[in-house]
């Protein structure tokens, strides 16, 4: 077989031995070369060891599984507004009070059947979910995209700082107001203390996880998926 592969091989200058070829010495892992003398490419023999390969193979699988962490639920988050009880009044009216559609998956949070309309300079974006409960201030959160459509600079913002934040017109069934707050949220996770607890993370630590709905859409993710906590890897928030 080594002959016959050889012999197609003539035309890069290859010469094979044939007595070299026919007793090649593998005692002690040996890797003896084949070709004649003068030939333009060296010919090596190797012992086959596919049951070495096999074991090496196996081991670096079982040690890739057990650094691994458990599958994690990967949720995307479209635009959505946090009301501050002033902004419901404004919105929906005096004494208004949201009413919950469906449960998410931080516990106590939910989102609202009612939705408000956000306008800027340039456009507006209908139907914008409401994510509950109430919060002291008022926050929208937008994609880049979206940006785009309202004609407004968002800033990339971790949730919660909103101090120098653009405004934006929110729209409601009973009136509307300018606010500001408006940001494109930093990707995040959320985690319980205990799920914190149990991947070895801190509040506001930063590690390997890039997701926006763009990059959803590439990966091939709807509306859930599941991925990994990849620990002990340092990250930043990009642009």
């Amino acid at each position: 077989m080594r002959r016959r592969i050889c012999d197609g091989l003539a035309f890069m200058g290859l010469q094979l031995d044939f007595d070299r070829n026919d007793a090649p010495d593998l005692s002690d892992h040996a890797a003896p070369q084949i070709q004649s003398y003068g030939s333009r490419v060296r010919v090596i023999v190797t012992e086959t060891a596919e049951q070495l390969m096999i074991a090496r193979e196996t081991a670096h699988a079982l040690a890739r599984k057990a650094l691994a962490t458990e599958a994690i639920p990967v949720a995307v988050s479209g635009r959505h507004v946090h009301l501050s009880a002033a902004a419901v009044k404004t919105l929906f009216g005096k004494d208004y009070t949201l009413r919950p559609a469906k449960p998410l998956r931080q516990p106590g949070h939910w989102a609202a059947q009612e939705r408000v309309t956000l306008e800027g300079p340039k456009g507006r974006l209908e139907r914008v979910a409401i994510l509950g409960p109430l919060r002291e201030r008022l926050q929208v959160e937008v994609s880049r995209t979206d940006s785009f459509v309202l004609g407004i600079d968002v800033p990339l913002r971790e949730s919660g700082r909103l101090d120098g934040t653009p405004s934006v017109t929110l729209i409601g069934p009973a009136g509307k107001l300018l606010s500001d707050g408006l940001i494109v949220a930093a990707r995040h996770i959320h985690a319980t203390p205990q799920d914190a607890a149990r991947l070895g993370l801190a509040d506001r630590e930063l590690i390997d996880v890039h997701i926006d709905t763009g990059e959803t859409n590439a990966a091939g993710i709807d509306a859930f998926g599941e991925g990994e906590i990849a620990a002990g890897h340092a990250a930043t928030l990009g642009p």
